[in-house]
Parts: C-alpha cells; sequence; structure tokens
C-alpha cells in the first residue's frame, strides 16, 4: 500500500535520531529498522516478556517498554539497555493491584533531557580529574540525579557498558551559574582514547580555524516516567496521570481528570533553545542554520517555566502536559481523522524526533487517510502492519474559514459582500500578521469582480476582501488559499 512504511508487527514505537525500533513480545527481540521497514538488526532480550508489550521509549541511553503484567493485574516497566549485540534488562518496576492503586495503561513517557559538555573553569574543554564540570544547562538537575556521559556519534547499541560512556551523580549545581554542575567523585573517562575525558565545544580541533567545529560530546539525564492510567488512587472510576521517580519507580504524585481519559499514546517534547553563545561556537543568531548545539531548554516566564511536556494522544487531540506548572495548557489537531471527518485511525505508541523548529510526532497507526495522485481524499488500512504518519509540532496553517456578509447580494453589477477569512494553526490559534492571502471566484462573469487577489492577515488572523456581484444571477464560489503553509 502506498502509505506503509516500517511495518511494525507490534504496536509499539521508538527512535533514537537515526533508526526505528519495535519490541518484539512474541519473538523476545529488540527490532532496529530503517524508515523504509528495511530491518537493520534484531537483538535478542536476555529476559522474557510475558505480557503484552504497549509502548517504547528511548531516553538517549536505554530504552523502556511498557507491558500487561501476566494475569492482567498490573502493569510493568522495564529499562533495558543493548550490550555485545543483547538486549538486557537493566530495572524492572512492577506495579500490582491493590487496596490503593489499580493499573490499567495504555501508554506511557520518559521524561528524559539532551544536554552538551561545555567549557570548564580549567579551559582545557575537557573532563577528566574534574568533579565540577560545565553543562549546556543545569535548569533540570538536582541532588541524585545520574547523569550519562556519551562520546559524541556513539550508537544506540554502544551506550551501555562500554568506554564511551561514563555516569556521574550530581551533588549539586552551583550557585549563581545556571551551567555548572558538582558531581560526588571525579571524572575518569577517557572516550577518546587521549587520556583528557569527554570534550566540550572544541572551536580549532581540526586546524581549520573553527569552520567546521565537531559537536561537544553528549550528556543524559532521566528525571521521571509518567505514566496514563486508566483509574486513580482511590477511585477506579477517574482516569489519571502517574509521576514516577524513574531512578526506584516510586509514586510522586497523581493528576487526575477526565481530560486523561482514553490515553492511547504518549511521548516526551522539550523545546530547546535555537543555540547562542556557548551553545554555538560559531556565533550563529538564532534562526541562523547552525542546530548543533541547540541542548539548553527554553525557559517562558509567561507559559509557566521550561518549556517541558508530555505528549498525550486523546482521539484526534493532542494535549499539552506542561510539566513545569502540572497543567494541559494548550491542544494540537492531528490528522488522524478519517475521511468521513468522524471515525479516527487508532494511535498505538508515539515518538518526537527532530531539531526546532521542524519538530516531528511520528504515531504509530493501523492506517492514514490521504489525497491519492487525483488528490481525492482516500482512507488506507493496513491490516498486516503498523506504521508511522508523520506531523509537524511547527505550527502550520490548519484551516481557513471564508464567510461572506452578506452572503446573497442582488446582481445589479454594484452591490458589494465584504468577505473574511479567518486562518487558524492546528492549535486553533490564528496566526500573526502579514500571512498573504491569495483569492479566487468561480462565476466566469467578467463584470463582477473581487476587490484585490492578494490581501494580507491582520492581528486577529483576518484576511478580508471585497466582492462586487457581477449582472449573472449564480452562486459563486469564493476561495481563500495561501501558497507557504508555515505559520513561522
Amino acid at each position: 500500500m502506498v502509505r506503509e512504511n516500517i511495518r511494525f508487527s507490534e504496536k509499539n514505537i521508538t527512535n533514537d535520531g537515526t533508526y526505528f525500533y519495535c519490541m518484539l513480545d512474541g519473538s523476545q527481540a529488540l527490532q532496529q529498522k530503517v524508515d523504509d521497514g528495511t530491518v537493520a538488526f534484531t537483538y535478542p532480550l536476555d529476559t522474557a516478556v510475558a505480557g503484552d508489550i504497549k509502548a517504547l521509549d528511548w531516553d538517549g541511553v536505554y530504552f523502556w517498554s511498557l507491558e500487561d503484567k501476566a494475569g492482567g493485574t498490573g502493569v510493568v516497566i522495564r529499562r533495558w539497555g543493548i550490550e555485545s549485540f543483547i538486549c538486557k534488562q537493566q530495572q524492572k518496576f512492577q506495579f500490582d493491584d491493590g487496596a490503593t492503586h489499580t493499573y490499567d495503561s495504555e501508554a506511557f513517557a520518559i521524561e528524559h533531557y539532551r544536554l552538551t559538555v561545555g567549557t570548564n573553569i580549567n579551559g582545557t574543554n575537557y573532563t577528566v580529574g574534574l568533579t565540577d564540570i560545565e553543562l549546556s544547562d543545569n535548569s533540570m538537575l538536582e541532588p541524585g540525579d545520574v547523569c550519562t556521559f556519551v562520546r559524541r556519534n556513539t550508537s544506540a547499541a554502544q551506550r551501555v557498558g562500554t568506554g564511551y560512556v561514563e555516569q556521574a551523580t550530581v551533588a549539586s549545581t552551583i550557585s549563581g551559574s545556571s551551567t555548572q554542575v558538582r558531581f560526588t567523585a571525579q571524572m575518569q573517562g577517557d572516550p577518546h582514547g587521549d587520556g583528557k575525558g569527554f570534550r566540550g565545544p572544541e572551536i580549532d580541533i581540526d586546524g581549520l580555524g573553527g569552520t567546521n567545529p565537531p559537536t561537544p560530546d553528549e550528556v543524559f539525564v532521566t528525571k521521571y516516567i509518567w505514566l496514563a492510567n486508566d483509574h486513580t488512587p482511590n477511585n477506579p472510576s477517574v482516569p489519571s496521570l502517574y509521576k514516577i521517580r524513574a531512578a526506584s519507580g516510586s509514586n510522586i504524585i497523581q493528576f487526575s481528570g477526565a481530560q486523561y481519559t482514553g490515553i492511547a499514546g504518549a511521548a516526551f517534547y522539550t523545546k530547546y533553545s535555537m543555540g547562542t553563545g556557548l551553545d554555538d561556537p560559531l556565533g550563529g543568531a538564532p534562526g541562523s542554520g547552525n542546530t548543533r548545539y541547540r541542548t539548553t531548554v527554553v525557559t517562558d516566564s509567561s507559559a509557566g517555566g521550561r518549556q517541558t511536556y508530555i505528549l498525550l494522544a486523546r482521539g484526534s487531540t493532542l494535549l499539552f502536559f506542561n510539566t513545569s506548572t502540572n497543567v494541559i495548557d494548550r491542544s494540537m489537531v492531528m490528522s488522524n481523522v478519517k475521511k468521513d471527518t468522524i471515525a479516527t485511525w487508532t494511535i498505538y505508541d508515539m515518538v518526537v524526533e527532530g531539531l526546532e523548529p521542524n519538530i516531528v510526532l511520528y504515531r504509530l497507526q493501523n492506517g492514514a487517510t490521504y489525497k491519492n495522485p487525483s488528490l481525492v481524499i482516500t482512507d488506507e488500512s493496513w491490516s498486516g502492519s503498523y506504521n508511522y504518519e508523520k506531523q509537524f509540532l511547527r505550527r502550520v496553517i490548519n484551516s481557513i474559514a471564508v464567510v461572506a456578509n452578506p452572503n446573497i447580494i442582488p446582481a445589479d453589477g454594484g452591490s458589494n459582500s465584504w468577505i473574511t477569512a479567518v486562518i487558524r494553526d492546528q492549535y486553533n490559534d490564528t496566526i500573526p500578521t502579514g500571512k498573504s492571502v491569495n483569492w479566487s471566484e468561480d462565476s466566469g462573469d467578467v463584470t463582477s469582480r473581487l476587490g484585490s487577489g492578494t490581501t494580507v492577515t491582520d492581528e486577529f488572523g483576518v484576511a478580508r476582501n471585497i466582492y462586487q456581484a457581477g449582472t449573472t444571477e449564480q452562486d459563486v464560489k469564493i476561495t481563500a488559499a495561501v501558497v507557504n503553509g508555515l505559520v513561522d
């Protein structure tokens, strides 16, 4: 079929930036594929999984799986790492039904952050022998967090149990600094084999005057497990979102309400900065195109702090749960509605990939609706496999509502109707001032005319025009269109 791609046989998906992964509970393996469905590698599991795997996630170092507990009386979350071409269980959290908690979940997300090594206080850009390390951002760190340093360009299969990684425990962040972190022990790792440790931004390491500086080594930290549960403690009839400590599996808090009903997929999304100063050794301004060092989480005081979200798929709506404010503060219309505009394709799992501003949501579905080469809207069901559908999180134009006032005028060659087009994005927000809208009408009457072929939106996202009647009585279709669907 025309829209099939990865052709997974199971209902879970994640991505490491290069490959897609699916955990197969039938064959007890982690399958790695490229985006056309070709199998790149299969890693056998060292520990048998008895339940149905509902979701899969990757935190930059480890894979995490969500499964039904055998017997259907709870859920199990496991943390996995690839070692010597085997997918080995590192940790297992079993959540059993009991007097207080009842567990039934289809979706979870791992809150994790990708940082980079910064320019250290000794001026070397290296880490060996240091306990105080400069990172690109320390806003999410607290004592006890474990940071995993990873040599740049290290594959997902080499991030556990190799000399390319080193783990360090946070003792504290340095007062007055947004980047410096104190660890409990001196760094010893030698991932590059030069005795210097992990590297920060090296502008001239290749002797080319900084024209092509390599990316700094990466640092990953995993904070929390967010579990969409169909039940609330002591009240099984109300769904909730559980916040669980990733290191210990202990429940921290639950957020309950009808808004968490029927969550089919979840993913963690962080909005990183555009990359300036320390994050961009080339000195590029925001939007300059240098995307290698976007590792500082955006802070927006008007939106409640750091821009970190748990994305929750509910029907055709994507909910944004802000982990800074612990509320859902925005929503987005997803493109999983069938051609009847009522029914939706089932979403099983989700993953977010890419760099700002081109962040893409990948949804694992059982079918898709699209326009065929003849521009006819078509439903395509994937009865034998599950495939991803992509959608921008970046603002794009999603709807244009055209209204005529009045909508009936006499065919006298002089009466006018005011035409307005309200332009909205997929978040149902009106677009900014100055978007060009092209107008056309199909009357064929040379005596009628639109006031302008192109107008622009105002501060309310409204483009305005005027239609002057012709002398032929007929229905007239007036169309408003934009050439470039990107909002900003």
